[in-house]
């Protein structure tokens, strides 16, 4: 018992550290026991919001407007209806003045009601009967949402108008026109939104992924970013950490007294051990994420001629790069962006790999196209390498590596690409062909019957005996090898479910279920907890320092959070949002 109250004790001085601020006992606690952790880490996470919400309170004071339909006001295309959001002390006092002398409406039921230029700002239109009160801005729905219960926290009045940009123009003007009532900087409302503690910086984060989403994975994964799964994680390491944190600092302070067990620090050392690994898995993983937040790259690579532009406009559904019948039609890499099974694709085209020929040197701009082809291929997430089924077996290579002799006379596609490329186009970098990298033999429709690509113990045949729709005997070895013609569509469609397996295992990780991180700047604070790990368990005897770095390390989450965060990063994280958010 006493050693549990010794933890709790240094638990509050840990957490008000954070805080930085000493550790005092409240005065509605009488025993130490009553403080449980479940409270003191409450009491703590809200005494550091609290003590960062007092920025920018000038700002606060006043009422800020904005159009949170897209775009700005003045500069917004035409829509059926466009939403201006007022939040702030003066938001009730905009609509009692634009409606006057109308009550308000009750909270979060919507009303329609007439706007009308402020009366004291608007001169006789010479219209019978409408001397003082205004002229008409526009029949609107308005929505009223009272503090706490709205999305910045604050009185939040919505004015649903109709899209014309001349309306919105009129009530904007009409807006500006109260005092103490101004136009929404970037981001401002959910800035607003995270000061008044409604949302913290990975929701904020993820609700900016969410507006720039466009495909189902990626709203999936800012969806739970928005709900704070992610946070809830970085909070459960936070309190592992801290529960760590207490072991160590009670074992400083009382390490010789009776009421600490011996065996304290290698409890503490153990979680701290654990710890490290989840969230150095967490980290491997977060390439995944960057994956889903900006597109898997996929290189489409091969010899000219061997349908690499067909493919890819077969994939896109649509004629994005042209296809002529000579060789040669691609010089450059040509990317698009496509959607494939809900996850975001950047299908890259290159040029053709091939050698100089006897009196028909490459020019320098197809040397240069070659060269982009190799980069794009070294640095693709997935390769896919085309070739010609129906070209004569050394004009075909799947090898692993440029340096593997091609000698084998029993594997007609051991055969070099060509004499002198040096390179396999397979694997541009050179590495091992692998599970990022698929091979396409290409014009199968060509063969009376597909080319053996691999001994029948290694065919898949899982997915059944070809269809009569085949028409041939074609065999594929599980993801690397495909026989197809995009021509007739043969093999297309398990050519396609290849793909996309690889796409969502690139995207997903060991994180199928959960939150992936999905911004550089959590990976950077979560290394540094990692490091500060490691410079614990190395020298776990000197426990002076093991606290300090643990520390250090669990103020990381409070980075990643925003309970620490500097005005410098809140500015580079709320001017991506638009002026409605």
């Amino acid at each position: 018992m006493m050693a549990a109250i010794f933890i709790q004790k240094r638990l509050c001085g840990l957490a008000c550290h954070w805080c930085q601020h000493r550790w005092s006992r409240p005065a509605s606690i009488h025993n130490l026991q009553d403080l449980t952790f479940n409270s003191l880490i409450g009491r703590v996470c809200q005494h550091q919001k609290s003590h960062f919400s007092v920025t920018h309170s000038a700002h606060r004071n006043e009422t800020i407007f904005g159009l949170a339909t897209g775009g700005s006001i003045g500069a917004s295309a035409a829509t059926a209806v466009a939403i201006i959001r007022v939040s702030g002390p003066l938001a009730s006092v905009t609509l009692q003045k634009l409606t006057h002398p109308r009550a308000l409406p009750l909270a979060g039921k919507a009303c329609l009601r007439i706007l009308r230029e402020n009366y004291a700002h608007t001169q006789d239109s010479g219209v019978p009967g409408t001397q003082g009160i205004g002229n008409v801005l526009d029949h609107a729905l308005v929505l009223r949402f009272v503090a706490p219960n709205s999305y910045t926290g604050e009185d939040v009045i919505e004015y649903h108008l109709h899209g014309g940009r001349a309306v919105i123009a009129g009530v904007s003007a009409a807006l500006a026109s109260f005092p103490g009532v101004r136009p929404a900087e970037p981001g401002e409302f959910t800035r607003r939104a995270f000061q008044n503690n409604k949302l913290d910086l990975t929701q904020i984060e993820g609700i900016g992924d969410l507006l720039n989403a466009e495909t189902t994975a990626q709203r999936i994964q800012a969806l739970r970013h928005v709900s704070a799964e992610a946070t809830a994680l970085y909070d459960e390491w936070r309190t592992e950490l801290l529960r760590a944190m207490a072991h160590v600092e009670a074992f400083i302070d009382f390490g010789d007294d009776e009421g600490i067990e011996d065996d304290v620090m290698q409890h503490a050392l153990a979680r701290i051990d654990a710890l490290r690994e989840t969230i150095r898995s967490y980290i491997n993983d977060s390439t995944s994420g960057e994956r889903l937040r900006h597109g898997v790259r996929v290189a489409i690579v091969g010899r000219p001629d061997v349908g690499k532009s067909t493919l890819l406009n077969f994939i896109c559904k649509r004629e994005a790069a042209i296809v002529a019948a000579g060789p040669g039609t691609t010089r450059d890499v040509v990317e698009v962006a496509v959607d494939i099974a809900g996850y975001p694709v950047v299908l890259q085209d290159t040029a053709g790999i091939r050698a100089s020929e006897a009196g028909s040197p490459l020019d320098l701009a197809e040397l240069e196209g070659i060269r982009r082809a190799h980069a794009a291929a070294a640095t693709a997430d997935l390769r896919v390498c085309v070739q010609d089924a129906s070209a004569p077996p050394a004009m075909r290579c799947y090898r692993a590596r440029p340096d593997t002799p091609c000698d084998d006379s029993n594997n007609e596609f051991a055969a070099p690409i060509a004499p002198g490329v040096g390179e396999c186009m397979c694997a541009g970098d050179g590495t091992d062909i692998g599970s990022n990298t698929m091979i396409i033999l290409n014009k199968a429709d060509l063969l009376a019957h597909a080319p053996p690509i691999a001994p029948v113990s290694a065919v898949d045949t899982s997915a059944g005996e070809p269809t009569e729709n085949d028409g041939r005997d074609v065999r594929v070895t599980p993801d690397i090898v495909h026989n197809v013609s995009i021509a007739t569509k043969l093999g297309t469609r398990r050519l396609m479910a290849t793909i996309e397996s690889k796409v969502a295992e690139l995207c997903t990780g060991t994180m199928n279920q959960g939150p992936i991180m999905i911004q550089a700047r959590h990976r950077a604070h979560l290394a540094n907890c990692v490091e500060a790990l490691d410079r614990v368990l190395s020298c776990p005897s000197d426990v002076v320092i093991a606290a300090e770095e643990l520390r250090f390390a669990a103020e990381q989450f409070g980075h990643i959070t925003g309970r620490f965060e500097t005005e410098a990063i809140l500015d580079v994280i709320f001017a991506e949002f638009c002026i409605g958010k």
